[in-house]
């Protein structure tokens, strides 16, 4: 889900797009992939991904929790055992206090004016307390990993009609527990005119 939002955002959002590929691209080079020792010189790769987690959270509302005793917070009594929800989306993720212009898509918000990465990593978008996504760190690093490579190699576009006209893109995403776009058209063309599987194979052994 986090993949396809991404994918989404730089479609919708080619600034961010050209901006990391030339990132990549003057860090890495066109002979071999992005790789974790790379991690610190592409701060804008994690801003990307960072922004991705929080612009479209996959789980809305988390996990839910249950009290085991009932409680007061702020004025507010809580029952015991009462299942609750956090309201990561509006409440936490668009929160306008801390993300100003919540609803747009903007990386920036995750870098200091020196271009290294504030402290803000979106941690709430992997749950609270016992119930934190004991797996957060293999996927947060599996995300960076395949984002960063997917900009090295590929350009995302519109998909184009019969008549050679971009296809307007119309995001959706339906409720539910956990939250997806729907399907949408996009073009995905190598970056290297040149690039075929045997190109691709040898970007990866010389990654390894």
């Amino acid at each position: 889900s986090v993949l396809m939002n991404f994918i989404l955002a730089m479609i919708l959002h080619t600034h961010a797009q050209e901006r990391a590929y030339n990132l990549i691209e003057s860090v890495v080079g066109a002979k071999r992939l992005p790789t974790f020792q790379d991690r610190p010189s592409l701060s804008y790769v994690d801003a990307i991904l960072h922004e991705c987690m929080r612009w479209r959270p996959v789980f809305p509302f988390a996990i839910m929790h249950a009290t085991v005793e009932s409680d007061v917070y702020k004025g507010y009594y809580i029952p015991k055992v009462n299942t609750c929800f956090s309201h990561l989306h509006q409440a936490m993720c668009h929160n306008e206090e801390k993300y100003r212009n919540a609803s747009e898509f903007d990386p920036d918000r995750f870098l200091n004016p020196n271009g290294t990465l504030t402290d803000d990593t979106v941690s709430i978008a992997w749950g609270f307390g016992r119930r934190v996504c004991p797996g957060r760190h293999l996927v947060e690093a599996s995300l960076w990993s395949s984002m960063a490579c997917l900009l090295a190699i590929f350009k995302f576009s519109k998909a184009k009609d019969e008549t050679g006209e971009e296809i307007e893109l119309k995001s959706q995403w339906p409720g539910g527990i956990t939250v997806r776009p729907l399907p949408f058209p996009c073009s995905i063309t190598p970056r290297n005119a040149e690039m075929d599987i045997a190109a691709l194979q040898y970007l990866v052994r010389a990654s390894v």
